[in-house]
């Protein structure tokens, strides 16, 4: 039997002769109350059990999930991976990240039948070890809006590095701005941070939160944000994040979607400004202050939650 591992995006044929197994394999803390189905017109398909479909013909496109059994829910920090089989060939799906927090279902595949085979399309995501809750939930709101992760290619974060912002900036929103920067871009091929001069290539939250820490003490002498000499953001970027005590309008007309993160004791009151002044539909703002480092400490993510929202709506109508 030849055997295949799918990455984020990719795809796979395999025959449509005989039967299809298709099983889902809990990873994890354990425990989840689910089950595995497929969703789709005219599939005809036998349960083995709460995992396991054997599926003995599939006319149409149908979709692959997992999902809370019977008013349960899933395991807490679960994961699940995808085996689709037949006779003659294994496929290996990457690992879906489920929580406890979800109760809608997850999709983990598609498949599509193509003169004579199947075409098997993978959902997901392989960086499971490590993600952060904030980056599991945000990455879990993005499937549900079946936002394609797949055309999410580059994200870039430029950080103000304008002698205010050690003045308006405190460790701890620092702390929380990289946590938000580490979760909207998890999804993410590449990634990138830079001041205009220095860069990072990592999103890990205590890397980022040193670097832009670094940013911030260097600019204390420099008056006004350092320029931006890098590579042309409308082009390279899927995503534009800025990190920010004040805004200012060149950060609202990049030509991509664009995360303003207002981090300042007063960024309430910097936001109700920036709206004033307008706010294009490419453009979502948030406020990092004390109240937004509680609600992580607590994890009750709420601002989060509505800015992932934004931020996948955006890339939505973008890639539409």
């Amino acid at each position: 039997m030849a055997k295949y591992t799918l990455r984020d995006g990719e795809s796979r044929r395999i025959g449509s002769d005989g039967i299809l197994r298709v099983e889902a394999f809990e990873m994890g803390t354990g425990g989840a109350s689910m089950e595995l189905a497929i969703v789709g017109e005219g599939v005809d398909a036998v349960r083995v059990h709460d995992l396991s479909l054997m599926v003995h013909s599939l006319p149409e496109r149908a979709t692959i999930v997992v999902q809370p059994k019977r008013g349960g829910t899933f395991g807490q920090r679960s994961e699940v991976r995808l085996t689709v089989s037949n006779a003659g060939d294994s496929v290996t799906f990457p690992r879906v990240l489920i929580d406890a927090a979800e109760d809608s279902p997850e999709r983990l595949a598609e498949v599509t039948p193509e003169s004579g085979s199947y075409r098997l399309d993978a959902f997901g995501t392989t960086e499971g070890a490590g993600i952060t809750d904030s980056a599991r939930e945000v990455r879990s709101k993005m499937r549900r809006a079946e936002l394609d992760v797949s055309g999410l290619d580059d994200v870039t974060v430029i950080v103000d590095g304008s002698a205010s912002m050690q003045v308006n900036v405190t460790p701890k929103i620092v702390e929380a701005a990289a946590k938000y920067i580490d979760a909207l871009s998890d999804a993410f091929k590449r990634f990138r941070a830079t001041d205009g001069q220095d860069s990072i290539q990592t999103h890990k939250v205590d890397e980022l939160t040193r670097f832009i820490s670094g940013v911030i003490e260097n600019g204390a002498e420099r008056v006004g944000q350092r320029p931006w000499h890098g590579p042309n953001i409308v082009s390279t970027s899927s995503l534009a994040i800025y990190v920010t005590d004040s805004p200012v309008a060149s950060m609202v007309d990049t030509g991509v979607p664009t995360v303003v993160l207002i981090t300042s004791a007063i960024g309430r009151q910097e936001l109700e400004l920036a709206h004033i002044n307008g706010t294009p539909r490419q453009v979502a703002y948030a406020v990092i202050d004390e109240d937004v480092v509680k609600q992580l400490d607590s994890g009750a993510n709420t601002e989060l939650s509505e800015l992932t929202d934004r931020v996948t709506a955006m890339l939505k109508e973008r890639n539409s």
